[in-house]
Parts: structure tokens; sequence; C-alpha cells
């Protein structure tokens, strides 16, 4: 039986989006039994961290040291000068990996590293490891890109870009196999096939849980919800409060369970407007009951970026009408969305007065609709964390 460890970025307590995924292809890994699977990540509680338990989850401690403004503002601007001679690396975190991992490898004699990426010093420690340890096998899982789709329009942008172009193709030249989400694939191809050939392996976000059964409230309202990241530079809910704010009507209520920089915004608007409700961000379990209960699920794209938000596959597994907003021309959450029933994309450059007429027509046509628990499994197979446990069960057999 071959021994895997998962290093992951921030897994446990209010996990982030990469986290999540690497903690359900764990799960998935025990349970298919096939191998013996331990998953390493970092806490910023202290008293959480180095964890050890029959499950085989380790943690360390990892914070960001606290800054002044001044000194924050000196780091950004330090951070951004190195970003156009390599990507930045924070040296310590990659260090703490690399010293719990080495016990770890020891304990459990540990023969295949996967490094979830992101965060970027999984795959530096991952390496590290490699030169440490000569037998081990690696595996990097890129679950992000920072380099296809996004914007290039300043000089700096093109240099952080070439920077980041030159330290993929190192770390590409020293793994053994490379899993990328489906929706890079062809950038990959281009960009790196010749020196990637038969390394590179095509997956997708493995977000799709079991599908969820509905709450049926007792209240007369219907709810539109949003959850995770937003950002005012590429992901703004502008758009969407806009519109939400036009159409008035007072049996709508949209929630909002965000982290990012919009709280500003939205604690305006939610003092402003009795049926807007800013809630912070929660933990997971809150979270799903609140999608359970909500009748509508929204998305918003990214303005530059060829990623596909993470939410928006969790969204299928409970099979709710979900509205997308689209930010640019090509929009890869549109391939998604194609293939499932109850779903409607606004384009954010089109006129308000349609998109009003577009969103009401949706509700009214679709409040109270589910998709078909079986299509939603059949249609979205390699969105599960099954599929992507079964690829890299497929790299160890191949080594």
């Amino acid at each position: 039986m071959n021994h895997i460890l998962l290093l992951s970025s921030m897994c446990f307590e209010s996990a982030n989006a990469n986290g999540i995924c690497a903690n359900k292809i764990f799960s998935a890994l025990k349970q298919r039994n096939k191998v013996d699977v331990a998953l390493l990540g970092y806490s910023q509680d202290k008293q959480k961290s180095s964890v050890r338990d029959s499950f085989n989850k380790y943690s360390f401690f990892y914070l960001n040291k606290k800054r002044s403004k001044l000194s924050q503002k000196l780091f950004h601007y330090w951070e951004a000068v190195v970003k156009i001679i390599r990507p930045f690396i924070r040296k310590q975190l990659v260090k703490l990996y690399v010293k719990n991992a080495t016990q770890v490898i020891k304990d459990k004699g540990i023969e295949t590293i996967v490094a979830f990426y992101y965060p970027i010093e999984t795959v530096v420690a991952m390496l590290t490891l490699k030169r440490k340890f000569p037998f081990l096998q690696t595996i990097i899982f890129e679950l992000d890109s920072a380099v296809d789709g996004v914007s290039l329009r300043s000089k700096g942008a093109k240099l952080f870009h070439s920077a980041y172009i030159r330290w993929l193709k190192k770390a590409y030249r020293n793994t053994d196999s490379v899993i990328v989400m489906k929706s890079h694939e062809q950038f990959l191809k281009t960009r790196f096939g010749g020196l990637l050939g038969d390394k590179l392996n095509i997956s997708d976000l493995p977000m799709l849980d079991e599908c969820v059964p509905p709450i049926y409230k007792t209240k007369k309202t219907t709810d539109f919800l949003y959850s995770g990241l937003l950002n005012s530079h590429y992901r703004s809910p502008q758009v969407l409060l806009d519109l939400f704010i036009r159409i008035n009507d007072p049996n709508w209520h949209l929630y909002f369970y965000v982290r990012g920089d919009c709280k500003e915004l939205l604690d305006i608007q939610s003092q402003n407007f009795q049926r807007i409700h800013y809630e912070g961000y929660v933990d997971v379990e809150t979270l799903k009951t609140e999608q359970q209960s909500a009748d509508f699920l929204i998305n918003i794209g990214n303005a530059f970026s060829n990623s596909v938000p993470s939410k928006l596959i969790s969204y299928f597994s409970f099979g709710k009408p979900i509205i997308h907003f689209k930010k640019q021309e090509i929009d890869v959450c549109e391939e998604y969305l194609r293939d499932y029933p109850l779903s409607l994309v606004i384009d954010e450059r089109k006129d308000i007065e349609h998109n009003v007429m577009l969103l009401k027509r949706f509700v009214l046509d679709h409040l109270g609709q589910l998709v078909d628990n079986e299509y939603i499994k059949k249609k979205y197979k390699m969105n599960t964390p099954q599929y992507s446990a079964g690829l890299i069960e497929s790299l160890l057999s191949a080594k």
C-alpha cells in the first residue's frame, strides 16, 4: 500500500477553498482504502495546531506578522518589486512545511507527496523535500492559476507574468506529475506542452459533494444568497446590488456570506435597504444550512481570469436555481452552467432594464424548482472528490 502525504493550505478551522478541496480529496482517498494517506496544513489558531489524530491529519501554527500601516505599505512595495523577479515566497512558511512534513515522512513511511497549489509554498516545500528524500514521488495539484487569463495591461503585470512563467517551468521540470483543472488545460498545453508531455493530467475542481436536500422555509420571502470571496477590483457585487435595488420587490431578500474588501460597500447598502443582509464570513456548517434554505444561489464571475470560482461547483450539490453575473466576454463559468438546467447568466455589460426583465422572468419561472440529483452526479462526474482521488491513485500505479 502506497503512503501519501497531501500538503495543503489552511485546511482545518475556517478552511479556504483550496483547503476544502484538499480535505475532500483526503476523505475520498481514505474511503477508497487503496492508499494510506495523511494531510498536512497550517492553522491560525495556536491551540488547534500540532494536531495528531487517528485520521492522519496534521497541522502547524502559522500566522502572518501584524504590521503597522506604514510597515504594511512598505512591505507591499517590497513584495511588488520581488514579484517582477520571481514569485513572492514566504520562507518561514516553507520552513514550517518542510520541518513538519519531514517528521510525517519518517513516522509514516511516506513515498508520495501531493502539493495543492495555492499556496505556492506547498510546491516549494515539496521540491525541497524531494532533494532531501530523493525516493519521493512528487505531484503538483494545481487548483488555481496565476498566469492563465490574468490581465496584462500594465508593465508590472507583464513582468510578474513572465517571472511566474519562469518559476512554473522550473517547478514542472522537477516534479513527476502535474494535475490541472480542465478550465486551464488548453493554456497549459499551449504554453508548457513540450515541457510537460506525459506529466500533464486533467481533473476539475473537486467541490461536488453528495447532493444536499433543501430546507423548506416557513417565511414567505424569496431569498437570494451569495457566498465566498468578493473583491472590488475583479469580483465586485456592485451590478448585483444595483439590479436588486432597481427591482425593489419587498419580498426579495439578498444575503451575503462573504470575506474580502467589500465590507464597507455592503455595510452601507444593508443599512440603507432592509432587504440586503451582510452576514460576514461564517463556518461551513452554518453556511450549508443557509444555502439549503435559500431559493436562489448567486455566483459572480471574475473580471479577468480563467479560474472557476469553487463555490459554483459546490452550488450544484444543492440543485437550486443559480444566477451568474458575468463580467467578461469569455467567461469560463458559462461552460459549466450550459449543462445546468436551472441557470441564468446575466451579462453585467448589458442595459440594466434588460437584465431586470431577465431576472424577474427567471425567478417567476423557476422559484421552488430543483435539478435532479442523478443528473448532477452524471453530468459533473469530474467535479467529485472521488474522481480526483482515482486520478492520484492511477499516477501512483504508473510510477
